[in-house]
């Protein structure tokens, strides 16, 4: 409800009414402004965790300072996080790849003559392979931003204003998809 919406009793003075439109224009300023933090610390967290961005780049990306970036970090382990999301992806595709193996591995242990799969290891098989086919291809943010990462390294000593172009380009792409 806006400030001037407020109804105070007909007793109030001039400058009481003033005084609370005021204060409450102050919450909503406060409010408006928690609001604004918050998407830059969870853009911020993106290209961080998602990223392979320094900590300065991203502050200036963001439009906060250096010394919030680093604490954001600190007091909400964005570094663990990081190294698990990398982990995962990797650890996935490997146990996928084990688990093909294992099968195959069973299938080579049967007696001549009876080396294929049941129906069941011949699904199963079709589904890993898909599921592998699936991480190997499938371009994450996190792949994105390394790519991009790249092209402006490469373009900064070639143009430096066609690389601060570009990497305007490239920040409002980046936070179109991470909404």
């Amino acid at each position: 409800m806006p400030a001037a919406d407020i109804k105070l009793p007909a007793t109030s003075t001039f400058h009481q009414k003033k005084a609370l439109q005021n204060y409450i224009c102050i919450i909503f300023i406060i409010m408006y402004m928690s609001k604004d933090l918050q998407n830059k610390k969870d853009i911020a967290r993106q290209l961080f965790v998602k990223g392979d961005f320094t900590q300065i780049e991203i502050a200036e990306k963001v439009g906060v300072s250096k010394t919030t970036i680093n604490k954001w970090i600190k007091g909400e382990n964005w570094n663990k996080e990081k190294v698990s999301l990398a982990a995962t992806r990797q650890e996935q595709l490997n146990k996928i790849y084990k688990q093909l193996a294992a099968i195959n591995e069973a299938i080579e242990k049967r007696p001549e003559g009876e080396r294929y799969a049941t129906p069941a290891e011949a699904d199963t098989i079709g589904k890993l392979s898909k599921s592998i086919e699936k991480f190997e291809k499938e371009t994450s943010l996190s792949d994105t931003i390394t790519v991009i990462t790249e092209i402006l390294e490469w373009l900064r000593p070639q143009d430096l204003k066609k690389s601060q172009e570009y990497s305007k380009v490239f920040d409002l792409y980046i936070k179109s998809k991470l909404v």
